[in-house]
């Protein structure tokens, strides 16, 4: 349970109606106090700039709390309800924030560099612009959030849904996205060089002018996915297969330049795709090399 004369304290702050003032100052004077507010009742409380850093909230009702501009650095948020709550431009660096309910939240501009958010509920949420670098989104639910401009470098979003989501210009460079659910996903101008996509659902995502240089797609569903314009040089763990299933691939920039092919692996779609010249050029190696295909040099596609 929360402790008692530190919940008040902060009620009266609250009362104030000063952006949490009272409570700031004495947060200030007495820094070493261990702040414990946990399954404490803050239903839309208005905690604006309020300074919470390494507080314990863990289960605490903050539905719809306003904490714009909140200290919330450290602070232990497992399992709290931060449904529809406003947390534009708060602090929340290293905050663990695991199975935390933050459907439709507002965090906009909020910094979770290193945050723990696994298994959390982000459906619907707004993270446009957020740094989320090196952040934990293991099975995170992200469901239609919107991550438009959001720094996700290095984060781990092993096995997490993005259904639907937006991401466009977000930087997902070396991110770990084994797994990942991005169906209908918008990751058009994202940057996802060297990010890990094995095993990924791309189904009918948009990866328009998306930077994929060293990222791997090994075992990747790009089913229907808009690849028009993207950066695909040194992909990794790209086939054929993968390739034929996509959608506007005649404007890929180019392929891996270690890409595995087989003459029996030219679908129509493809042999349409390549300059005739380089498909005869392609046959006439085939034939000079074993079963198991060849490695080819750099693959342009026709304009």
């Amino acid at each position: 349970m929360a402790n008692v004369g530190q919940l008040q304290r902060l009620f009266d702050s609250v009362a104030e109606n000063n952006g949490c003032k009272t409570w700031n100052e004495w947060r200030r004077e007495n820094s070493d106090t261990k702040i414990d507010l946990r399954e404490a009742s803050l239903f839309r409380a208005g905690l604006q700039d309020a300074k919470l850093q390494e507080a314990i909230l863990k289960g605490s009702n903050l539905y719809g709390a306003n904490l714009r501009g909140a200290n919330l650095q450290d602070a232990k948020l497992q399992g709290a309800d931060l449904k529809k709550s406003d947390l534009e431009g708060a602090k929340l660096q290293k905050a663990k924030l695991q199975q935390a309910k933050l459907q439709r939240a507002n965090l906009e501009g909020a910094n979770l560099e290193r945050a723990n958010l696994e298994e959390a509920m982000l459906k619907g949420s707004n993270l446009v612009g957020a740094n989320l670098q090196h952040a934990i989104l293991i099975e995170a639910d992200l469901e239609g959030a919107n991550l438009q401009d959001a720094n996700l470098r290095g984060a781990n979003l092993q096995g997490v849904n993005l259904q639907g989501a937006n991401l466009r210009g977000a930087n997902l460079r070396k991110a770990d996205m084994e797994g990942a659910y991005l169906r209908k996903a918008d990751m058009e101008g994202a940057n996802l060089e060297g990010a890990d996509l094995q095993f990924a659902i791309l189904v009918e995502a948009t990866l328009e002018r998306t930077d994929l240089r060293e990222a791997n797609l090994h075992g990747a569903n790009l089913r229907e996915a808009n690849l028009q314009g993207s950066n695909l040089v040194g992909v990794k763990n790209l086939t054929p297969h993968q390739i034929s299933k996509c959608r506007n691939i005649e404007n890929i920039r180019y392929l891996s330049k270690k890409f595995l092919i087989k003459v029996e692996q030219l679908t129509p779609k493809l042999l349409n795709w390549w300059h005739k010249d380089m498909i005869k050029e392609i046959q006439e190696i085939s034939e000079n090399t074993d079963r198991e295909g060849w490695t080819g040099r750099w693959i342009k596609p026709s304009k």
